[in-house]
């Protein structure tokens, strides 16, 4: 699509595109966000086909910027979706029932993981008291998870074993 265009005219198609985007969310609320949306994973509730459209554009556009020398913006309410969202397909995917503290240093930002009764809860804002500690940035937790070349995270062995499953399934 965007093979034939300048630097500066893809810029000027993403821009277009985030401005739609932004009035479907906008209708997406109105809606309600527990109706039925279409995803990669099926219909599912339109929080999730958002959360997934999320996380796959904030991953697709560091492989754009980054080799480029370019530093995508950081914003937090992308943060607050897609961090819960890859820890919760890691969680399910590789069948864990780690309870983890995951703590985000670029933006400031503590979410929990907890297994109850079969089901895997991600909370943002706090996190069990004791659990396995993961730390690091937003993009670089989310590189570690989908099994991607980043930077530095930190924690105990058994936190971050589980990204790295989560990573191993996604690169196989």
């Amino acid at each position: 699509m965007f093979g034939e265009m300048s630097p500066a005219q893809a810029m000027e198609t993403l821009t277009s595109m985030d401005a739609s985007v932004a009035t479907e969310l906008l209708a997406v609320q109105e809606a309600g966000w527990s109706a039925m949306a279409e995803a990669p994973l099926g219909h599912v509730p339109a929080h999730l086909s958002v959360n997934h459209f999320l996380f796959d554009s904030w991953v697709h556009e560091y492989d754009l910027m980054l080799p480029r020398g370019e530093q995508p913006q950081l914003e937090q309410a992308e943060v607050e979706a897609v961090i819960p969202y890859v820890l919760a397909l890691a969680g399910v995917a590789t069948g864990s029932t780690a309870t983890l503290d995951v703590r985000v240093t670029d933006p400031d930002l503590r979410i929990g993981v907890r297994v109850a009764d079969d089901v895997t809860l991600v909370e943002v804002g706090t996190a069990p008291s004791g659990a396995p500690v993961v730390e690091g940035r937003a993009h670089h937790i989310v590189d570690r998870a989908t099994g991607r070349s980043g930077g530095r995270v930190e924690g105990d062995a058994q936190a971050l074993a589980v990204l790295d499953a989560f990573g191993q399934i996604l690169s196989d």
